[in-house]
């Protein structure tokens, strides 16, 4: 079944196209909530309330660009407003990664996604926020602004951050390898 054909299915609240969009989908907002989350027991959370808020909202939809942009749109919402509403804090960086030399990581081209989510996690929180947006996800500082309550350019300020602070952040995790060697 085709997306259109998917859609329309779902505005009508055919149980075998929500499943069939849900299955189609999930892997790809899991993933985006992951981005979002400090472990995978919250992504699963925003994922869960974002299928309800997407299947409410089906109806609302305009056609208008992707579906697999809309549906990502809602991901990032649901996940930005359960920070908010939650407080919830993923660890700054406090200088230290390793606390055993036997601890030591691998070459940073061999870093997995999950240690690379790591690092982003380590980032201040309006700068972790814009880079996942404008760097992972493609969004426009226009768009940042908007569903971050902040200006344009203060998405900017916030991206150019967060490189500054991630290229110290490699360059450390560089150095405690050639030492470690």
């Amino acid at each position: 079944m085709d997306n259109i054909n998917l859609i329309r299915g779902c505005k009508e609240a055919n149980p075998k196209a929500q499943r069939q969009l849900l299955e189609r989908y999930s892997g790809l907002l899991f993933s985006v909530a992951l981005r979002y989350s400090k472990d995978r027991s919250e992504a699963k959370d925003i994922l869960q309330e974002s299928w309800i808020n997407i299947f409410k909202g089906i109806s609302k939809y305009k056609h208008e660009g992707k579906l697999e942009g809309w549906m990502t749109r809602v991901v990032i919402n649901v996940a930005l407003r359960k920070k908010q509403t939650f407080h919830a804090r993923t660890a700054i960086y406090d200088g230290t990664f390793y606390e055993d030399i036997s601890e030591q990581p691998e070459a940073l081209d061999q870093l997995q996604y999950d240690d690379l989510l790591r690092i982003v996690n380590q980032l201040p929180d309006g700068c972790r926020e814009v880079f996942k947006m404008a760097a992972i996800d493609g969004l426009k500082h226009k768009e940042i602004g908007e569903i971050l309550g902040i200006e344009e350019s203060t998405s900017r300020a916030h991206l150019t951050r967060a490189k500054k602070k991630l290229r110290d952040i490699l360059a450390q995790l560089e150095k405690v390898e050639t030492y470690g060697e």
